[in-house]
């Protein structure tokens, strides 16, 4: 083998797949495309073109880190790759250096344009999108068994993403406890990534030592209070004008109130899954749920993962 041919290596495999990801068009999205247009008052195509390859425009940086900052479909598209290539720290620079040999170009697809927009990305804007593939932190091989053996195919590339992204700690407690999460509610609801996103926020945000049931039931409580102060603060304006109410040292909280139903929901969903029972509020009763496996002992559960 010419050891200057590489193109076997996982360094080349994931390059060339970069490139072409890149060759069949950088889509930019609608939150992207506002931006741009209010920052640069609706540009022209030619107009971008120009603000792209101007070296010395200082908001040429920043548009080049917004337009190539990989969203989810993107990193589906890459990740078997960087999950096969065994990556490590450090192992952006291999595959930047297969990227700059020729420079690396782009089709640019801008909302409502019939053409494309080709450009010449910079090597510092391929290094960035490199470093935000994460392909240096792997999956516990734990979490990817149970990935494979319980989540529905359609969802496994967007549950690897998600742990690739995530900033948690994958620490034997916080990997079982995903393993037990992933066997008992795979595919279970329509909602499913946006309930990963949530947990493993969740479980980045927890001190490493906490019961996790606990902390979750916590959690559960301090919504509920937000959504409380919230309800009394409605029930003072039917009374007050803003004003007087603030007069008096009351602040309005700021919550989105769905949003914080729908977290309460998701705490209680994955309480159901891997621990069997749902935290009480009030004088509520704990309520208790069937699970799939028969010798699964609840306090055990409970107390393992503290």
């Amino acid at each position: 083998m010419n050891p200057c041919d590489r193109s076997g290596f996982p360094e080349q495999k994931l390059a060339e797949s970069v490139r072409r990801l890149f060759r069949e068009g950088i889509r930019l999205n609608g939150a992207a495309w506002h931006f741009i247009n209010s920052t640069f008052c609706h540009p022209s195509m030619k107009a971008l073109e120009n603000l792209l390859s101007d070296e010395n425009n200082p908001e040429r940086e920043p548009l080049f880190e917004l337009i190539f900052f990989p969203d989810i479909t993107q990193q589906a598209a890459l990740e078997d790759e960087i999950s096969e290539g065994g990556f490590a720290d450090g192992d952006e620079a291999r595959v930047l250096s297969q990227l700059t040999r020729p420079p690396l170009e782009a089709r640019l697809i801008v909302p409502g344009e019939p053409d494309f927009l080709a450009i010449r990305v910079p090597e510092w804007a391929t290094a960035a999108f490199l470093a935000r593939l994460h392909i240096g932190k792997p999956v516990d091989a734990r979490l990817a068994e149970a990935i494979d053996r319980f989540v529905p195919d359609t969802l496994r590339l967007g549950i690897r993403v998600g742990l690739r992204n995530a900033r948690f700690a994958q620490t034997d407690k916080n990997v079982r406890f995903l393993c037990h999460f992933f066997k008992e509610s795979a595919g279970l609801w329509d909602d499913f990534l946006a309930v990963v996103d949530y947990l493993t926020a969740f479980l980045d945000e927890i001190e490493d030592g906490m019961n996790i049931y606990k902390a979750l039931s916590h959690r559960k409580r301090m919504l509920f209070r937000r959504l409380e102060e919230a309800r009394r603060f409605e029930k003072q304006l039917e009374r007050h004008n803003i004003e007087t109410l603030m007069l008096q040292g009351a602040r309005p909280p700021h919550i989105d109130k769905d949003q914080v139903r729908w977290k309460m929901a998701a705490i209680d969903r994955i309480s159901q899954t891997v621990f069997g029972r749902i935290e009480p509020l009030g004088d509520d009763p704990v309520e208790l749920v069937r699970i799939s496996d028969d010798s699964f002992d609840i306090e055990d559960m409970i107390r393992s993962l503290s």
